[in-house]
């Protein structure tokens, strides 16, 4: 299913570039906008991990308004999450990603830290496409995506 959809993203793609126009959004069109995450540690101690999470249009119509949200264990506290809002009660952090055309990517970090008393555990992050216009989705099963670390103790996580 990938590569139809992916070969039907590029050939709307190039029909844009040939006509130097985006194909226009109509009552009923649908962008399949995947998600991936990625967490990585970061520091000499290794108790930051930062979160990349990606949003991919697939097609085949332009997504605007796109949003991904964040969640992450009540193990850690957020750092930073520049240009998002993030409730750190719920552990919850949603970025604004914009327009993404057909075929392109867009992404934004944010940065979480150890709590103390993180000790053997494994933990998972999570990423998901919370909105894009249009709604519609020809694929929700990549709509979300996870990633794990093990804290091995809160100045030590391996991702």
């Amino acid at each position: 299913m990938r590569t139809k959809t992916t070969a039907l993203a590029a050939a709307i793609a190039l029909g844009a570039m040939l006509t130097g126009a985006p194909p226009a959004l109509a009552d009923g069109e649908v962008a399949d906008v995947g998600v991936s995450l990625n967490a990585a540690s970061q520091g000499l101690l290794r108790q930051t991990v930062i979160l990349t999470g990606t949003l991919t249009n697939y097609g085949p119509s332009e997504a605007s308004e796109t949003q991904i949200r964040f969640t992450y264990p009540a193990q850690f506290r957020l750092v930073d999450a520049a240009d998002c809002a993030a409730n750190t009660e719920t552990r919850i952090v949603s970025c604004n990603l914009g327009t993404i055309p057909v075929g392109s990517s867009a992404s934004t970090q944010i940065r979480v830290k150890a709590e103390l008393l993180t000790i053997g555990l494994p933990v998972t992050f999570n990423a998901s496409r919370s909105f894009s216009l249009p709604p519609e989705d020809g694929n929700p099963a990549n709509d979300t995506a996870s990633d794990s670390c093990v804290a091995i103790t809160s100045l030590l996580v391996s991702c």
